[in-house]
C-alpha cells in the first residue's frame, strides 16, 4: 500500500515552488502572510520549509505578500 501513496508535493507537478525561511515558516503556520522577495507567476504556489518538507500551498499577491492558502485533505 505505501508504494502507491504519493507525496502531496508530488501531486502538484507544475506548480512553483518557495522555500521560506525560519520565521516565514512560523508565520505561514499561524496563517499569517508573510513577504517574499521572489516573483511568483503562479495563481498558487508551494510552500516548504527549509527542511524542504512540504508546509502547504500559497497564494501570491499583487504587493509581494504570500498568504497561506486553507487546505482539506
Amino acid at each position: 500500500l505505501d508504494k502507491k501513496i504519493f507525496a502531496t508535493q508530488d501531486m502538484l507537478p507544475n506548480i512553483d515552488s518557495l522555500y521560506l525561511d525560519e520565521q516565514q515558516t512560523i508565520d505561514i503556520k499561524y496563517g499569517r502572510s508573510i513577504t517574499s522577495n521572489e516573483p511568483c507567476s503562479f495563481e498558487v504556489i508551494k510552500l516548504f520549509d527549509n527542511h524542504k518538507q512540504f508546509l502547504g500551498i500559497g497564494e501570491p499577491d499583487e504587493d509581494g505578500s504570500i498568504k497561506p492558502k486553507r487546505l482539506f485533505i
